[in-house]
């Protein structure tokens, strides 16, 4: 073999080996991650009653979860959900705004859950206060009380988007 040879087949070794070698250091030490939605997906099921008539048409909703009241910065994230809703343009016909609490609270809507119920909700959503209920009353997504309104924004979007329900 000549050295010519020689080295164009250490070239087409490297080259060859060159995307494993990059796509292993990838896997190990640096990509972000790769999950698309912005808040915490829940995969356990979690049902709320969320219409109280039952000829009432299905929708998707946005809400705040509060025990017994809401202060300021409460009123301020109902506020912004609203906008929420707004802002979602065509499909906000599909989407409703509530509080989720133990009683009726003096806002626009309120989904009275019971006390096992709240339980059960705060032991999976965590420490977080906003979520995002599908039209079959299953809580989908939940968010920090202090999120980036664009994040709840885009994962609404793309689950209105492809979702059928509601």
């Amino acid at each position: 073999m000549t050295y010519k040879a020689k080295k164009f087949l250490i070239i087409c070794l490297v080259l060859s080996v060159a995307p494993v070698l990059f796509a292993g250091f990838w896997q190990f030490y640096g990509h972000a991650n790769p999950t698309l939605q912005k808040g915490n997906l829940l995969e356990n099921s979690v049902y709320i009653q969320t219409s109280k008539f039952n000829d009432e048409v299905p929708k998707w909703y946005l809400t705040r979860v509060a025990n017994f009241s809401c202060d300021a910065t409460c009123q301020g994230q109902m506020y912004l959900l609203e906008r929420l809703k707004l802002a979602t343009g065509k499909n906000q016909q599909r989407l409703k705004t509530a509080m989720i609490a133990l009683k009726p609270i003096h806002t626009k809507d309120t989904v009275v859950v019971s006390k096992e119920k709240m339980i059960q909700i705060r032991t999976y959503i965590k420490n977080d206060d906003i979520l995002i209920i599908d039209p079959r009353g299953q809580i989908v997504m939940s968010y920090k009380g202090d999120v980036d309104p664009r994040k709840i924004s885009a994962d609404l979007k793309k689950l209105l988007k492809f979702s059928r329900l509601g």
